[in-house]
């Protein structure tokens, strides 16, 4: 409601009226999916009944950690011991990549890294402002959109990836990124929380805290090469969960208990 209410009293009242509106919609279906648990509950919360978590699926044979993880680095002509910290998805409020500048403005003075940021929309310039604001021109590099073809090659590249988004249903790019074998550092909310196991396959931070989130990017960056290893594998094993197959099997299911 971000975009048509500013002031808070007039996003408490849209708010309010767009759940209404919400129930009401779902009232009349035997069964409504739900992509996460954690939508599953905000929608329960709501009064929407008969929901049942589906979650989407990722192909983990096209998102792979045998993608090629040099292509993307030789493309943007990032050097091989410079670290990359991938930020992908649509540009708009909701994904606070302000938080992720605001992060790398506290670690990049000590490091060698590099942000990549992928996707358009209508905070793009945004965003590219405050990074010129902060003088960090030479530490991120603004992609826009990206070919889906190219997608796999940015996941192989990176070392990790980050994510402040807070309103994420489910985080199809989360689970892309973790198919290739990649730690994710998210905001600690919805979906996020749901795909990323803290110190497991990845870092959750207080979601608007850049200091907290700049804390977990270094963790991941500078984990040991054993650590570094296993965050690798749990990721995978995180993106097999959500294959393409099982996802499948999940809405069958789903479609048998109204049939």
């Amino acid at each position: 409601v971000h975009y048509i209410a500013r002031r808070a009293w007039s996003k408490r009242i849209a708010s309010s009226l767009a759940w209404r509106w919400i129930k009401n919609f779902y009232k009349p279906f035997d069964l409504v999916t739900a992509p996460t648990h954690a939508v599953r509950d905000l929608l329960e919360e709501h009064g929407v009944d008969n929901v049942v978590v589906v979650p989407n699926g990722v192909d983990a044979e096209r998102f792979s950690p045998r993608v090629d993880h040099g292509v993307v680095r030789k493309l943007l002509g990032i050097q091989k011991n410079e670290k990359i910290v991938l930020v992908i998805g649509r540009m708009s409020e909701e994904k606070n990549v302000d938080v992720i500048i605001n992060a790398a403005e506290k670690i990049v003075s000590r490091n060698k890294i590099r942000f990549v940021v992928t996707g358009d929309g209508p905070a793009l310039e945004k965003y590219e402002k405050l990074v010129a604001r902060k003088n960090l021109s030479k530490h991120f590099l603004f992609k826009g959109f990206v070919q889906d073809a190219e997608l796999p090659f940015y996941y192989a590249a990176c070392d990790v990836m980050a994510t402040a988004s807070t309103f994420d249903t489910f985080g199809l790019t989360m689970l892309e990124a973790m198919a290739c074998g990649k730690p994710v550092v998210g905001a600690n909310a919805l979906a996020v929380a749901e795909l990323v196991e803290h110190e497991k396959n990845g870092f959750l931070f207080k979601p608007f805290d850049s200091i907290d989130c700049a804390e977990k990017i270094l963790c991941a960056l500078n984990a040991s090469q054993a650590e570094k290893k296993k965050l690798s594998r749990e990721a995978r094993k995180t993106a097999l969960r959500y294959s393409i197959k099982e996802s499948t099997d999940n809405l069958l299911k789903a479609y048998e208990m109204v049939l």
